[in-house]
């Protein structure tokens, strides 16, 4: 499966845009990978409640996955919800109101139900925690075994929302234990212009083919997006990631 790069966080067509200028002029998005743009949603902003800087009006997220698919890019939703009852239906409004190519589900666990959509990719944010030392624990249980079928990217946040350092160590234990399935890995959790070249060295010698998302390292301190970040990262990631070497 072909590795993506993944800007999220953005919220409109302005930003799209840029993005999409800054793409043309790198070579790694010609042939090697795909850039993914990833639309926060959650139960309040399908349902029309107020949104946060990080997410766009409901409304708009159609024109926003249209424009990112004119533009060559991939449009992924990043769905946020704190509890998995009532997920199925609202999976099921979200795809009444907008198309898209790639689901992000940011839950714990959910159920196989929602996952069979086949022309969309599912990433799914798995299920991990930290003990009170801070050792990191990965937990494949049944019902990771009962939606894993239908997984085409497992994320793994080193950060967790939990603001923990990038811990290299954890992200190849969990690709170790994980190695037997078939999909592919994203990385994700405080990649920022600043230190992605050397995160991304260490990633490439060491996974297997792997995608990443960055998001709140890309944002100012008034938690908009940086569209000079941006750029920063990208141009990076195709310093570091430009060859077929990273490529199944």
């Amino acid at each position: 499966m072909k590795p993506y790069i993944a800007i999220s966080g953005v919220v409109n067509l302005e930003q799209i845009k840029a993005i999409g200028e800054i793409k043309e002029k790198l070579s790694i998005f010609q042939n090697n990978y795909d850039l993914c743009i990833g639309f926060q949603v959650s139960k309040r902003t399908l349902y029309g409640g107020q949104n946060s800087k990080r997410q766009p009006d409901i409304n708009t997220l159609q024109a926003l996955c249209n424009r990112t698919k004119e533009l060559g890019m991939i449009p992924s939703i990043h769905y946020h919800t704190k509890t998995k009852s009532n997920l199925v239906s609202e999976i099921i409004d979200l795809n009444k109101e907008v198309q898209y190519d790639y689901l992000q589900l940011n839950v714990k666990d959910c159920s196989p139900k929602i996952l069979q959509y086949p022309d969309r990719k599912l990433i799914y944010k798995g299920s991990f925690n930290y003990d009170t030392n801070r050792n990191f624990n990965v937990n494949i249980n049944s019902e990771f075994t009962e939606v894993e079928p239908f997984i085409d990217y497992l994320m793994f946040d080193t950060s967790h929302g939990k603001g923990l350092p990038f811990n290299i160590r954890q992200v190849f234990y969990y690709g170790f234990i994980t190695e037997c399935y078939d999909f592919d890995y994203v990385i994700a959790g405080g990649f920022n212009p600043i230190n992605i070249e050397e995160r991304l060295i260490d990633l490439r010698i060491l996974l297997k083919p792997f995608s990443i998302d960055a998001e709140s390292g890309l944002r100012t301190k008034d938690d908009l997006l940086n569209l000079d970040s941006c750029a920063s990262y990208l141009r990076s990631c195709d310093k570091i990631l430009g060859s077929l070497d990273n490529v199944h």
